[in-house]
């Protein structure tokens, strides 16, 4: 196994499809390199002895689903005037949680503004992106790279956010900008979300800045549920993804039209995204490059990863070709 190359001696063919994970988070800000929701809520005391009967009963460790059933029987209860402390209070009591876990874990557009310029140059490569993460750093970077050059990144949502575009193909053609991006988010978004009627819509600004604030206030009041998949086993995250038509939509449509090449980045490929990982493999890609941190590591420890890593891949597909490429290179995702 070489040793991995820089990202520019690779560069020129791997231009088809992006897929960011949590280490793109991560090399933007510290702060998202923890586990996951429900046990970032649990270390801040959120999850009440009331909240984790229900994770019991359900049988999941879905930090969404659980807010959705609840947000559900919330409503439900309001419109036929039952007064059920017990389902109300549970309700309020995770709602609170997701908003306090998002404070304290989620970045300030300001904090990170000087990066988004390099990570939309760097996204701006692709003719797709599919982000695994749930927060705002991609959707920031495209509201960077649409405002210096034009309308060239999208996300299917049309009518100002109100509706998902189920032709999405359509909207590879450029408009208003000498290209096109299309990004997704096979797991959700913080800034996607559905409404009590099952009506799934994108949260829109107009200014960056202001998108994590409106995202926590429509929360707080209530007014909708956030649309992503925060916890659960491989399997568990599938039948997540089956409750959403726009999940459903990527997971079917787009994962397994991602061109002939791959760059992935950030992405540990774990157990927990197998899902994710055999559907991307059945579509014709034939190239795939995967970033590997190299700094400070050991060459016996980078070697062992990127075996461990082609080994994964060539288990669901041996005909892919695997490259390792330096995540610290130069010009690769935020590094500019």
């Amino acid at each position: 196994m070489s040793s991995p190359v820089n990202w520019s001696s690779i560069a020129d063919d791997f231009q088809d499809s992006l897929l960011l994970g949590n280490g793109a988070s991560i090399a933007v800000d510290r702060r998202f390199a923890y586990k996951n929701l429900l046990h970032a809520a649990e270390r801040l005391d959120l999850i009440t002895s009331e909240l984790e009967e229900v994770f019991k009963y359900l049988k999941t460790k879905d930090f969404e689903l659980v807010l959705e059933m609840l947000w559900h029987t919330h409503h439900i209860n309001e419109a036929l005037g039952i007064r059920t402390r017990k389902a109300r209070t549970a309700y309020q009591d995770i709602r609170k949680a997701l908003v306090e876990v998002v404070r304290e874990h989620h970045c300030s557009y300001s904090y990170v503004e000087d990066l988004l310029s390099d990570a939309a140059d760097f996204m701006m490569k692709f003719e797709t992106i599919v982000s695994l993460n749930y927060d705002l750093i991609v959707y920031w970077a495209m509201m960077k790279g649409n405002r210096d050059r034009g309308n060239w990144f999208k996300d299917g949502f049309v009518k100002d956010g109100r509706t998902f575009d189920r032709d999405w193909q359509r909207l590879r053609k450029p408009y208003k900008a000498k290209g096109s991006t299309l990004v997704f988010y096979p797991h959700g978004n913080l800034a996607l979300a559905s409404s009590l009627t099952g009506r799934e819509h994108k949260v829109v600004v107009g200014k960056a800045s202001d998108l994590l604030g409106q995202v926590l206030d429509n929360w707080s009041c209530a007014r909708s549920v956030p649309l992503f998949v925060a916890e659960g086993v491989s399997r568990q995250k599938e039948a997540a993804i089956r409750r959403s038509e726009y999940l459903a939509t990527v997971y079917d449509e787009v994962l397994a039209d991602l061109g002939d090449s791959l760059v992935i980045y950030g992405w540990s490929l774990g157990d927990n995204d197998t899902h994710i990982l055999k559907t991307i493999l059945e579509g014709h890609l034939r190239r795939i490059a995967v970033s590997v941190r190299t700094e400070h590591r050991k060459a016996t420890t980078i070697r062992d990863k990127c075996q461990e890593l082609a080994k994964r891949i060539r288990s669901h597909s041996k005909k892919i070709d695997v490259t390792f490429f330096s995540a610290e290179s130069d010009g690769c995702w935020c590094n500019g």
